[in-house]
Parts: C-alpha cells; sequence; structure tokens
C-alpha cells in the first residue's frame, strides 16, 4: 500500500471515527467522564481532519497555479 492511500485510509477512519463519536452525543445518555474523553478525541480528530484538509488545499492550489487554471 502506498503512503497516499494509507492517508486516504487513514482519513476515512478518522473521518468515521468522528462521526462515531457525534452519534453517541446525540444519543443524549452520556456520562461526564466518559463525554470528556470523547470529547477530547473528536477535538483531536477534528484538528487532524483540518490539517489534512489544508494540506489537500495547498497541493491544488499550487497544481492551478503550476497549469495556469
Amino acid at each position: 500500500m502506498s503512503a497516499k492511500s494509507e492517508k486516504q485510509d487513514s482519513f476515512a477512519a478518522q473521518f468515521a471515527e468522528l462521526e462515531t463519536i457525534t452519534q453517541w452525543f446525540e444519543r443524549g445518555d452520556v456520562s461526564i467522564e466518559e463525554a470528556l474523553e470523547k470529547f477530547e478525541r473528536g477535538l483531536k480528530l477534528a484538528d487532524e481532519l483540518q490539517k489534512y484538509l489544508h494540506g489537500v488545499e495547498q497541493r491544488v492550489t499550487e497544481m492551478k497555479k503550476k497549469f495556469n487554471v
């Protein structure tokens, strides 16, 4: 598996985990301690996903400049 493919798989897995955490919170019957742990994990995931997407955006911008698009 290539590094690019692994990053895409990682992105998909992280996004799926974030969705699972979101659904858990939407259930409403959450404990404070578990909620705090999941909230922290969700923030970490969101940050990692945002960084990845920012990198993708930069690559697209560079490609557009290169090809005068």
